[in-house]
């Protein structure tokens, strides 16, 4: 009766040998994109677009490094004024920033109260790639998104 004793217990550790490195293949082994969950946090820029209420159809060229926009913003009066400021990061990639500001005319200038186009200007230095996904536009501190075309 020993003999068989002996056999159970050899073939429970190897069992339990079998079930070890079962489970260390399956613990150790690289995990699927459906087991991965991954936190995509956005990037300035996705959120700017994603949060943008108007965009803003404007004419881009680049010439000799330097990008211009030409284009046209509504203001509520004529007598409003369009500031346009342009600020470039110098990181890799290279990130610009535009600021479009509408700029209130004195009170006490008689001034009617008609939707008016204006239009703006903004230049800045940068390499060629700083335009697209690396540039973010505000008009009056919130979010715009530039819808571009090239000049003829």
């Amino acid at each position: 009766m020993e003999p068989q004793t002996n056999k159970g217990v050899i073939v429970g550790i190897i069992v339990i040998i079998v079930l070890a490195i079962a489970a260390g293949i399956y613990y150790s082994w690289p995990k699927t994109q459906a087991q991965q969950t991954e936190t995509l946090v956005p990037t300035p820029q996705q959120q700017i677009i994603d949060s943008a209420e108007k965009s803003l159809l404007v004419h881009h060229r680049y010439q000799n490094g330097e990008h211009i926009y030409n284009g046209v913003v509504e203001v509520p009066t004529p007598c409003h004024q369009v500031k346009a400021e342009a600020f470039v990061e110098h990181t890799f990639p290279e990130h610009a920033s535009i600021a479009l500001t509408t700029v209130q005319p004195r009170t006490g200038s008689g001034c009617a109260q008609v939707v008016t186009e204006k239009t703006f200007s903004v230049r800045y230095r940068a390499s060629e790639t700083t335009a697209g996904e690396n540039i973010s536009i505000t008009l009056d501190g919130k979010p715009v998104l530039f819808l571009t075309g090239e000049k003829d």
